[in-house]
């Protein structure tokens, strides 16, 4: 277990200029994942920093917030939710979840530790942090790149008595806002449980992107997300014609009971986007303006602007994701090389206790470690080094070439055709 080998380690401390093999920036899901697997199959020091508490990513969140993944595709490696009242659990069971799978397996967090730039230097990277200098062989960058409340234009121009609160950063319960009509603007699942929220005790109107695309919750008896996992679709490549469906289509919603109350009347469903502020009304891309007294902006996160000074570096021709530098990694992002987003724990865990943690290598989405994206041959930087008695990842050789791989029913017959003539060669 990783908790008996390492319990006996003091945990690092970032006071002043230390030295390790990886730096992984962000306790979230994804940064603890990581940080489990290299711990379980290597022999590297490492260092998972964050400014925030762990958990407190969820704890920030509204009250009633429920996951609509299940407990089984919520959980990270290693350690199962625990049995609960609800299927899915609720954001305060995820933030205890995430502290205990770093009590449990004695990993190296250290908390309050704000990266500030990350630069290469001297075949490493050099991070300058809130409590000193941090340099590393290699870097993961596990804080996701979607920090940053994303709020429409329109929001500026309404008046100052206009109750406007963001899903994330100040809505808390429906007592925060006052009694009356209330406008929740976006399209995705926390719209959907917001509508759902205020339907008894306000006047709920929903502007959305388009149509809102409802998913059941259940298809003959079985969640729907074991039925994407049977099916392929969970674990689909960027290419595959399924993931092509999803990102054109848009963020699902789960379950269907959003969609009953509209067709029944009880909730008010614009598909049009907001464009515009008008004192004490907004006004919809079809033209439509709507009065409000309240708005809850469901509208997520935007792109945040890496720390990293490192260049970035194309990928080859067809792939989504980017690597930023030679040993620089990228964890969490999803929705450039699968067709779901990376948002969730269960998106991470996926791709870590099923396809992804055959590689105890770190490695971007798009390149196994030891591969350049522009060339695709071989590179002069060493893979890391597993623990004793432990073999290569089944996927991925040693040396970073592909083996042969499972088919799963996204992915073309032609790439299974030419999967079946790489044989896997242990060196």
């Amino acid at each position: 277990m990783v908790a008996e080998a390492r319990a006996a380690a003091p945990a690092p401390e970032v006071d002043a200029e230390r030295d390790v093999d990886v730096l992984v920036v962000g306790a979230g899901q994804a940064g603890l994942g990581v940080a489990y697997w290299l711990l379980r199959r290597t022999t590297l020091s490492v260092l998972v920093v964050d400014a925030l508490p762990v958990g407190q990513s969820w704890l920030g969140r509204w009250d009633s917030l429920q996951l609509f993944t299940p407990r089984r595709f919520s959980a990270l490696p290693g350690l199962r939710l625990p049995r609960g009242v609800t299927r899915s659990p609720s954001r305060a069971e995820m933030a205890w979840y995430l502290q205990e799978y770093v009590r449990r397996f004695a990993l190296p967090v250290e908390t309050g530790v704000r990266v500030e730039r990350l630069s290469q230097a001297g075949g490493g990277f050099t991070a300058e942090t809130s409590r000193g200098v941090v340099r590393a062989r290699q870097v993961v960058l596990a804080s996701g790149p979607f920090r940053r409340l994303h709020v429409p234009a329109a929001a500026g121009a309404l008046d100052g008595g206009v109750v406007q609160l963001h899903s994330v950063a100040a809505y808390r319960r429906p007592q925060d806002l006052p009694a009356g009509d209330v406008l929740v603007v976006g399209g995705g699942n926390s719209a959907a449980q917001l509508a759902l929220e205020h339907e008894a005790t306000h006047t709920v109107t929903v502007a959305s992107p388009g149509p809102p695309w409802f998913l059941p919750e259940n298809i003959a008896g079985l969640n729907m997300y074991w039925w994407t996992l049977f099916t392929g679709v969970l674990n689909a490549r960027a290419d595959a014609w399924v993931s092509w469906y999803v990102r054109r289509r848009g963020d699902a919603i789960v379950g269907t009971q959003a969609r009953r109350l509209i067709r029944e009347g009880r909730v008010r469903l614009h598909p049009h986007r907001v464009v515009a502020g008008r004192g004490r009304a907004v006004e919809l891309a079809d033209g439509t303006v709507l009065p409000v007294s309240s708005v809850l902006w469901c509208t997520g996160f935007g792109p945040t602007p890496a720390a990293s000074t490192s260049p970035p570096r194309s990928t080859t021709a067809g792939r989504r994701c980017t690597r930023p530098a030679p040993r620089q990694y990228l964890a969490s992002i999803e929705w450039g090389c699968r067709g779901r987003p990376g948002s969730t724990p269960q998106s991470f865990t996926a791709s870590t206790a099923t396809p992804a943690h055959h590689r105890p290598h770190l490695s971007s989405r798009c390149t196994p470690p030891g591969v350049t994206n522009d060339t695709r041959q071989p590179a002069a930087t060493p893979s890391i080094p597993l623990r004793e008695g432990r073999q290569g990842p089944q996927h991925l050789r040693r040396d970073g070439a592909l083996a042969r791989r499972p088919r799963c029913l996204c992915r073309p017959a032609a790439q299974h055709r030419r999967a079946r003539h790489v044989r896997r060669q242990d060196p």
